[in-house]
């Protein structure tokens, strides 16, 4: 299959009921983001789009290789976690509907990441789901004190 070269334009209108929060670059790409949690006291929780869309020509690349890769990350009072999913892949290629597959890649991720839950530390911040690198299990760790919570 031939790999579809799109424009930033083209994205965003393709993928405009995804409800973007943000869009800014890393200094190579376009990066999209949509919010899903916010804790009102400074956790918030998004997933991250990496588009492989150049910042300078504002077209996607055109290599097989670049892929549309999909994250979720944690930002507390200047703490950061960010991770992918193994239970699937965290990519999406930009072959014929790959809007779909991206939006569906979404969901589940959306899906996880709620159905794990969240909870309030004692030290006031929130404990957040995060998934055990190579392995199926979730912890929540708080961003705020560091602290692990348990498996959830």
């Amino acid at each position: 299959m031939a790999v579809e070269r799109f424009s930033i334009e083209q994205f965003r209108k393709r993928t405009a009921k995804v409800g973007w929060t943000a869009e800014y670059d890393d200094g190579a790409q376009h990066i999209f983001e949509r919010q899903i949690y916010n804790s009102g006291n400074g956790t918030t929780t998004s997933i991250i789009v990496h588009t492989s869309i150049d910042i300078w020509s504002g077209v996607a690349r055109d290599t097989a290789k670049d892929s549309i890769r999909v994250s979720v990350i944690h930002r507390a009072h200047g703490h950061e976690r960010a991770f992918k999913i193994r239970e699937r892949a965290h990519w999406v290629t930009r072959t014929a509907g790959w809007e779909e597959r991206l939006l569906d890649l979404i969901r589940f991720y959306w899906g996880k990441v709620k159905e794990k839950g969240y909870e309030r530390c004692e030290c006031g911040g929130v404990a957040v789901p995060i998934p055990k690198k190579k392995s199926s299990k979730w912890y929540r760790v708080c961003l705020t004190c560091d602290e692990w919570k348990g498996w959830c």
